[in-house]
């Protein structure tokens, strides 16, 4: 009976191992201040594009539209907004895998069903922080062409290419700017502080 059940065990562990799933690779993620330091520690949102017809649990965004999310990027007044929408849509992937490279997949439960006919295209977000509110630039990658599932046991590997020669998008960086009215309660304080010893 325990070998059974151990045979069963190493079965379901093949059969997981054979899932579907999607890949995204991408290498030659270069500092945007020098054009030649291999970047660490950067974080990666993936977004399946609109035109994919498989899984339903899937988050879509327009290309298009992911583009001007990232332009806002740059406007003090509209990234928190732009930040927001973009997370809403996008597969969080955390932190690249390697100095300069991006080796991941979509492990999410339901990311393993894509089936027979499915087809799937996506592009990745880029920031050079892995705490977004930090980045000071962003980059969106090429959307490759879709790919199309012929079976259940498959990955399907989607290179965003080498961003060594892309352009890099100016982040407004919000981790350090103090909120208006932290800033004029600051403000205040040293009034205050000047005032007193004045009158003393």
């Amino acid at each position: 009976m325990k070998k059974l059940m151990m045979a069963a065990a190493v079965a379901l562990v093949a059969i997981g191992a054979q899932a579907s799933a999607c890949k995204w690779t991408a290498s030659n993620i270069l500092d945007p201040s020098d054009g030649t330091t291999a970047l660490s520690g950067v974080a990666v949102w993936v977004f399946y594009d609109t035109d994919t017809t498989s899984w339903s649990g899937a988050k879509t965004l327009a290309y298009a539209t992911a583009e001007a999310y990232v332009a806002d990027l740059a406007n003090s007044e509209k990234k928190a907004a732009a930040l927001s929408s973009l997370e809403a849509g996008a597969f969080k992937t955390g932190t690249t895998t390697g100095t300069g490279q991006i080796n991941i997949v979509d492990t999410r439960t339901g990311a393993k069903n894509w089936a027979a006919g499915n087809s799937v295209a996506g592009y990745a977000v880029i920031f050079d922080n892995a705490d977004v509110s930090k980045a000071e630039h962003a980059i969106i990658t090429s959307l490759p062409s879709a790919q199309n599932f012929t079976g259940t046991n498959q990955t399907k590997t989607f290179a965003l290419g080498s961003q060594a020669s892309a352009t890099w998008n100016t982040v407004y960086n919000t981790a350090d700017v103090p909120e208006p009215t932290s800033g004029l309660l600051m403000l205040l304080g040293v009034a205050g502080l000047a005032l007193r010893r004045r009158r003393a």
